[in-house]
Formats: structure tokens, sequence, C-alpha cells
């Protein structure tokens, strides 16, 4: 919303282009800016008290509009751009599982240009979490993070709603639908709607539902600004662009179960090659223990063979030794004369 000295992002460029009349940099515009948060499905005024340590004053809706909101006035787009930013601070963030720094509310700055009677109304919408993904645990804190996403349920409840043609929108379900009211109903209003999505292959099921949720957003306006004499768009027409809009999600949805196939069929290749590593591993550690008791019985091996030395050569000693004694026998029978028998 804000961005960097360097990049400046979308509120310094939206003032800037307020101001400046789209470019032409007559710098004679003047711009009210207010600055409401929206938690809990209460209002709030961010400029109220923001001078010191003050509460954060809750508004109520009179229509489709916050009654007594604070504004700030200006024709500086670097100045008003810095003091949105720095109210902006103020409000409720929380550390979840799914982020450090997640937004428990949506924020919405509100550009009134009174020499043309003009409107622009920019919307940071909360962190949109799974309770059970977001770590929450507790039925109040639950309850809490359900309350932080009604305005985004509701909305693209209005959104649906709006593009089926329903005779009913439930525009009153939430406090952001209503304020965003007008720029539904108005035919002269246009919407832009940046969409966030992961590139991580374990949230496709996420992806894929943000892009149907903006197929179905473009198809409201197409619908809300169709150039029929009517000033409506026909039946023949929403037809068409509604199989338009239907084609276009099929081939996301077989996008994404081709990828899916994919990741599958990777998950079952380092499936097979982790059990080819276990197998191999295994066959290594029975080949270790084979070495191991082989080489134990080489050792017992050459004990045994040098046990047989030894014996050898004590047998030797042996016989030579009676060898001995027998000759030194048939010496003394020879000298006492008697013949040896």
């Amino acid at each position: 919303m804000f961005g960097s000295d360097e990049q400046p992002g979308v509120v310094y460029r939206a003032l800037t282009d307020v101001l400046e009349g789209g470019g032409d940099g007559d710098g004679e515009s003047l711009v009210r800016v207010s600055v409401l948060e929206i938690y809990n499905e209460q209002v709030y005024d961010l400029l109220a008290g923001s001078g010191g340590a003050n509460p954060k004053v809750r508004l109520e809706l009179m229509g489709t509009r916050a009654k007594n909101a604070t504004y700030i006035s200006g024709n500086e787009a670097g100045k008003l751009s810095r003091e949105v930013a720095e109210v902006e601070k103020r409000r409720a963030v929380k550390g979840t599982s799914c982020n450090a720094r997640s937004s428990w509310s949506h924020c919405m700055i509100v550009l009134d240009v009174p020499s043309v009677g003009g409107r622009l109304m920019l919307v940071d919408m909360a962190g949109s979490e799974n309770i059970e993904a977001a770590g929450q645990t507790g039925h109040e804190a639950k309850s809490e993070t359900g309350r932080i996403n009604q305005g985004n349920t509701t909305l693209k409840r209005v959104v649906e709603s709006i593009a089926n043609g329903d005779s009913h929108v439930p525009f009153r379900d939430s406090k952001l639908t209503m304020l965003l009211r007008d720029s539904f109903d108005d035919e002269g209003s246009k919407i832009l709607m940046i969409l966030c999505a992961s590139p991580d292959p374990k949230d496709l099921h996420k992806t894929i539902s943000t892009l149907e949720y903006g197929a179905r957003a473009k198809c409201t306006r197409a619908a809300a600004h169709a150039s029929t004499p009517s000033g409506k768009m026909s039946s023949k027409d929403a037809g068409y662009e509604m199989r338009l809009k239907d084609e276009e999600i099929a081939r996301l949805r077989m996008k994404v179960r081709l990828m899916e196939a994919a990741a599958k069929e990777e998950e079952i290749r380092v499936k097979a090659v982790d059990e080819e590593t276990w197998v191999l591993r295994s066959e290594m550690r029975m080949m270790e223990e084979n070495m191991l008791m082989q080489h134990q019985e080489l050792l017992a091996v050459k004990q045994r063979l040098q046990q047989v030395e030894r014996e050898k050569l004590d047998v030797e000693d042996e016989s030579h030794l009676a060898w001995r004694v027998m000759m030194k026998l048939a010496v003394y029978l020879q000298n006492l004369g008697s013949p040896l028998e």
C-alpha cells in the first residue's frame, strides 16, 4: 500500500494522480483523506486521537458513510502519504503461524475531491487465514478470526450475487460491504481488485480459489458496464460472458489437475528413490556384516595355521630327538659287542 521512497506504493501514486489531474502537473487540486479501520465488525477512525496514546474512536455508519469521520486535507502527495502511513500503524496486527505480522483488520483510505465531487476508496483487506492453519486456539481467538474473515467472505458473496444477477445482494452482512456499496451500485464507478496468490505448489487449491474469485469479479464489472440500449447487459450477452468465465474456470481447474498429477508423480518418484536408497543401504549393511564375518574367519584360519605350524615343529623336534637317541643306543650296543636285535 505504501511502498518505499524508491518504489512508492498505491497510496502515494493515487494521491499524485488525483492531485496532478492525471499527470498535467497543475498542482491546484485539494483532497480530503480519511483513514478507517474495520476490526471485529466495528468501524474505527485511525486519524482521531492519533497525536498521542489516545484510544481509537469508534464510528457509526449512516447508510454507506462513516459518521463524523476525521479527515486531513492538502495538495502535497508526499506529505499526505506519510501522514496516512503513520496512522495506518495503529491497525490491529497479530503474529500467527501463517504470518509474523498478520493484519487483523481492514484498512480503508478514502480520498474525497471536493472540486469535482469524486471519491477514491483504497482498501487493504485483512489476511484471510484458516483458523487451524493460523494456529488460533480457544473459543475467543477462533471467534475473533471468524469475525475478521467475515468481511472477506461477505465481499465474495456480494461479488457472486451480482455476477449471478440475484435479486438480493447481501451488502448489509458486513461493515466493509456497506461502506463499499456505492462502488457496486453506481454504474459510473470503477473497481480494481488486486488478488495475491502463492507460488508454492502446496497452496494450489488456494491459488485456484483466488483465480476463480477474480474471474467472478471481472464478470461482475462486465455485467455492470455493458453498452446495451437499455444501459444493462442483455440476458444473451450475460449468458455469453458467463460461458466464457466458466470456460476460463474449467481451463484453470484442468491446469491445477495437471499440476497436481505432476506433483503426485514427483512424490511417487521421490518415494521410489527413497525405497531404493533404503534397499541399497540395507544391502550395504549386509555386505559390511559379511565382510566382518569373513575377516573374523580369516583371523581364525590364520591362528589355526600358526598353531598347526607350531605343532609340526614340535613333532619334527621330537622325531629328531628320537633319532639321536636311537643312534646313541646303537653305538652303545656296538661298543658292548652285542649285536643289535
